[in-house]
């Protein structure tokens, strides 16, 4: 989380060292990298394309193309990103920037890519280390009034570079900084090695108690109304800005959905930060644009899922000014007063080309951009070299593959020709134009499955009717060589089994299952019992001694279900399913069907109980029309000797 309740008021140089300064980033994303705004899933352009090229460099991280599309894929790299770097390791985009490139991701990436003195970060030296780095932080005081100053000193150990989160810039290795705390305030430090890998995070934390006279406005302790408040409020671009909001006395902070708008098209959501002791939330953004600016906080607690809506309020706010030499913007990219950046007059050369004479340095100074205007694309790429489609299958250049002629032979197969890709082209006779062996001009020949085996259109292959046989006989005896013919396999269903294998001596081998000498096995009678039987009724243990199996012939199936169901009356059971069942589909009235039911459980396709109760719904008749009207008699008298009570009564 990044510290934003205080600014650094002076930089102490870091340390000097013979250590050479290099890119931290591989050239091959290539310059400084100044995102400009929050990227999340949805967002397009070319800052993202530059952002899925620079998460490329680790492969650990991202292994996708650059699109230029923020979609699941590259949400997920952020997150990786985030989480190796010590800026977060869950949450959401929305409450605390997990998954979206926000100002301390930014902040991150630049300090990865600038060069020295670029973006105005602080020059970066890079030492080449083994170890992992380690650090220490101390703060010159623990307690004090708001407005007053605080000295924090770092130091560290097999660190390559350092950045201060609370400004987001690069730092020395070691050294330090003064300053000037409104609120208290926890000053992070994070410290890199020169490989990837977690950092070393070291934080100081410093309390303060009050506020003192003539100080820089900042919020009450108890607020009569939400306030936000911002340091500083004008300067020139870049302006980087921390805000403070305070909500009003007697609100619960965990309560409220809050998120600020900063008034240049950039949004975020309002975490809380310190909700225990004020409820104070803080906020950090860039205003890279002259201009002046409205900040207004949001509460969107009224919302469905927390999210701004027509039911949100705005709750505080604060103006922003910024002046002085304007920056630059091309093609979305935003180029700060006094920077360079590389620039194409070309998105994409053809395969053989180069990108690096098609670009120059360009140069920011007070809104506009030196150079030609046709180079106004951040980023070069080589086209891929042309591939091959033919019948609709697409061959890289450089690859091969098969093709077939479209009229098959008389029996059934097809001639075949190996053809390569070469920059577009594919090699070999056009005659060879189908991806597969067309067998009539439109269908291709298929080719058979059974038991796990493929076999293709006019192969054979011997299947066996049994996997086992006892010892001493030939699988031969027990095969069959079938074969494919677009998809049909000739031959007697019976041979099914692609294997056979002999069982060892004195074993026994009986419908597929191998029983060794002296050990037991149930068969059955049946592979599935008659109506109304089980399995069990029919079953036999049997015995292997010597190769011999005991018992009874009758018993040759290893396995038997009981899976017949019953259908009656317009009713479906399964085995061992029971339902009602009528011995009339209707009854007089006044009568009912319980009176003529009963419970019939199916056994295996048979249904319990007498055959007379067969259907299977029951309802009761109407009644005639001179019992009808006998009912709306007796209901009248009734009626009438109701009223002559209540006569009687009154």
């Amino acid at each position: 989380m990044r510290a934003l309740q205080g600014a650094p008021a002076a930089q102490a140089a870091p340390a000097a060292t013979s250590a050479p300064v290099i890119n931290p980033i591989s050239t091959a994303v290539g310059g400084c990298m100044q995102l400009s705004r929050t990227l999340l899933v949805g967002a397009r352009g070319e800052d993202v394309a530059a952002l899925q090229r620079f998460l490329a460099r680790d492969s650990s991280i991202y292994s996708g193309e650059a699109t230029g599309y923020f979609g699941a894929l590259t949400q997920a790299a952020v997150q990786r990103f985030q989480a190796k770097y010590g800026i977060a390791s869950g949450g959401s985009p929305q409450s605390n920037g997990y998954g979206a490139v926000g100002p301390r991701t930014r902040a991150l990436i630049r300090t990865q890519t600038c060069l020295p003195g670029e973006a105005g970060s602080q020059p970066i030296t890079i030492n080449e280390t083994t170890g992992v780095p380690t650090c220490a932080i101390i703060a010159s005081r623990s307690e004090m009034r708001a407005g007053e100053s605080v000295t924090v000193s770092w130091t560290s150990k097999n660190a390559a570079y350092a950045v201060d989160n609370t400004t987001g810039r690069s730092v020395g290795l070691e050294g330090s900084a003064i300053y000037v705390a409104t609120t208290s305030t926890t000053y992070i430090y994070s410290f890199f090695g020169s490989r990837p890998g977690t950092p070393a995070v070291c934080s100081a934390r410093v309390y303060v108690s009050a506020p003192i006279v003539n100080t820089l406005p900042v919020a009450t302790e108890s607020p009569t109304e939400d306030t936000l408040v911002a340091l500083p409020t004008d300067g020139s671009s870049p302006l980087y800005v921390n805000f403070s909001f305070r909500p009003r006395t007697g609100t619960s902070c965990s309560l409220r959905s809050l998120s600020i708008e900063y008034g240049d098209g950039v949004s975020e959501m309002l975490t809380t930060n310190v909700c225990a002791s004020t409820g104070t939330r803080t906020a950090f953004h860039a205003f890279r644009q002259n201009g002046t600016y409205g900040v207004r906080v949001w509460d969107n607690s009224s919302c469905s899922g927390n999210s701004k809506c027509e039911r949100s309020i705005v709750v505080a706010g604060a103006t922003i000014r910024v002046a002085g030499p304007s920056s630059c913007t091309v093609n979305g990219n935003v180029i700060a007063h006094g920077e360079t950046r590389e620039f194409y007059n070309v998105s994409v050369v053809l395969p053989g080309q180069s990108c690096v004479d098609k670009k120059v340095v360009r140069s920011c100074v007070d809104g506009v951009l030196s150079g030609e205007t046709s180079y106004q694309f951040s980023s070069c790429t080589v086209a891929p070299t042309p591939s091959c489609t033919l019948d609709g299958i697409t061959v890289p250049s450089g690859g091969t593959r098969t093709f077939y002629a479209a009229t098959p032979n008389s029996d059934g197969t097809c001639a075949s020709l190996s053809r390569s890709c070469s920059s577009g082209v594919l090699s070999g006779s056009g005659v060879y134009s189908k991806a597969s062996c067309v067998g009539n001009g439109s269908s291709p020949l298929a080719s058979c499955t059974l038991d796990g085996r493929t076999i293709t259109h006019g192969s054979s292959t011997t299947f066996y009717f049994a996997q086992n046989v006892p010892s001493g006989e030939q699988c031969s005896s027990y095969g069959q060589t079938r074969t494919c013919s677009n998809g049909v396999l000739n031959g007697s269903t019976v041979y099914k089994y692609s294997s056979c294998t002999p069982v060892s001596s004195n074993s026994c081998a009986l419908d597929n299952t191998v029983v060794t000498t002296g050990s037991s096995a149930t068969f059955y009678k049946y592979r599935t019992p008659p109506a109304g039987e089980l399995c069990d009724a029919s079953k036999l243990t049997r015995t292997c001694t010597n190769g011999t199996l005991g018992g009874s012939n009758d018993y040759v199936y290893a396995s038997c279900t009981n899976t017949t169901s019953c259908t009656q009356g317009g009713i479906t059971l399964g085995h061992s399913s029971s339902s009602l069942f009528y011995s009339t589909s209707t009854v007089a009235f006044g009568s009912t069907c319980a009176g003529v039911s009963l419970e019939r459980t199916c056994t295996n396709g048979k249904l319990s109980g007498a055959d007379t109760y067969s259907y299977g719904s029951c309802s009761v008749r109407a009644p005639s029309a001179s019992v009808q009207q006998s009912l709306a008699n007796a209901l009248t008298a009734l009626e009438r000797a109701i009223r002559g009570i209540l006569d009687m009564l009154r």
